[in-house]
């Protein structure tokens, strides 16, 4: 459900990396992050239920998943592009 949506936006977001990079390439990078991430999840899900049980699959899900979205919040802030100082105010007309 989420995969073209992704792939949509994955040329609005990476200007820079496309124009250095070209698109085939920043494409292929991502299909292999999204393809890795398929096989590894089921598999560290499965390792959580063997360990922990139903309850504690779920919690460790959970907080994988919290903490992958720190790690975005974080890479986020960190490398997302200042405007520049000059940069001219909208007013409302």
């Amino acid at each position: 459900m989420l995969g073209a949506p992704q792939l949509a936006m994955l040329a609005d977001v990476c200007v820079k990396e496309r124009a250095a990079l070209g698109e085939t390439t920043v494409i292929g990078m991502f299909r292999l992050i999204e393809r890795l991430g398929s096989v590894v999840a089921p598999f560290l899900a499965g390792l959580f239920l063997a360990h922990y049980g139903y309850a504690g699959a779920l919690k460790g899900i959970g907080a994988v998943l919290a903490a992958c979205v720190a790690v975005q919040l974080l890479l986020s802030a960190l490398f997302r592009p200042r405007p520049p100082a000059d940069f001219p105010q909208r007013t409302p007309a």
